[in-house]
């Protein structure tokens, strides 16, 4: 079984997971869709703490390199460092140097 989000409202989110015969069986609702990736993400056994952690030490913040599913867009997050200069607005802290 896997956990999912579904849109069921123009901006409401809902988590849970369909089971054997089809039917839906909810979790949570989120008005944020990354919010309901996170949820996913946990329930699905994927720990995003310490990668946020991580990229927060980066001076990033870690939300706006999260998929649709609650992961980290690790390819976004490359360029990012490597291109600060790309993604104003993304960035917390001081530029860093390759």
């Amino acid at each position: 079984m896997n956990w999912v989000y579904v849109q069921s409202e123009p901006t409401l989110w809902t988590v849970g997971f369909y089971g054997p015969r089809g039917d839906w069986h909810s979790d949570s609702d989120h008005d944020v869709r990354a919010e309901a990736g996170k949820r996913v993400a946990f329930l699905n056994g994927k720990n995003c703490t310490e990668a946020d952690d991580l990229i927060r030490s980066l001076g990033f913040d870690p939300d706006r390199f999260r998929t649709d599913g609650g992961s980290i867009n690790h390819m976004k997050l490359v360029a990012a460092i490597k291109n600060p200069a790309d993604y104003v607005g993304l960035k917390l802290t001081e530029d860093f140097d390759e």
